[in-house]
């Protein structure tokens, strides 16, 4: 009876996993249209390990979490692409079924930190993309009981980290206009 019990709990989880929502981190996959270059200051893409890129969602308003693992960039010609080749780029989203809508976020930085938040602590360049909604993979097919593959991120755009040269620059025009406007 225990080994039933057993078996039951495993088959409950294991089920439970299947169901929940997944997506394909990657940011450009070209039968989907997607081609969101991440760039440093919109000019040159990312390259290699000169920069993590992580994926954060969850439920439509909730809060997004991490869904790792980060990722370095891809080099050569796909610059500012992210190198999903050594991992597996399907992500889980907690909390979403298969085939609801989930937010998502890509945050990415420049530098060695291992995490965005890290990242944010450490003052290095950082940037994200708008939030964006979209459906997730990960339905079950009643008939085999299999899971359908992990969703594109449809509706994800490309966006800047700003380097800290221009970072820079931003805090001394600021400044420069406050002297100005005190005088």
């Amino acid at each position: 009876m225990k080994k039933l019990i057993i078996v039951a709990c495993s088959l409950i989880a294991a089920i439970a996993v299947h169901a929940q929502g997944t997506v394909n981190f990657n940011n450009r996959v070209t039968a989907s249209g997607i081609n969101a270059k991440i760039t440093k200051d919109g000019v040159a893409g990312v390259s290699g390990s000169e920069g993590f890129a992580a994926l954060y969602g969850g439920p439509v308003g909730g809060s997004l979490v991490f869904l790792g693992p980060a990722v370095n960039f891809r080099t050569g010609a796909a610059i500012g692409f992210v190198d999903t080749a050594a991992v597996d780029p399907t992500r889980v989203v907690p909390g979403v079924v298969g085939g609801q809508q989930a937010s998502f976020e890509v945050r990415a930085w420049l530098g060695s930190a291992t995490t965005w938040e890290a990242a944010v602590a450490a003052g290095l360049p950082t940037g994200k993309s708008a939030t964006f909604t979209t459906a997730t993979g990960g339905i079950i097919d009643p008939g085999t009981g299999l899971a359908s593959t992990p969703a594109d991120l449809i509706g994800l755009q490309g966006f800047a980290i700003p380097e800290p040269g221009t970072l820079a620059l931003a805090g001394l025009g600021a400044a420069s206009l406050l002297l100005r406007r005190r005088k």
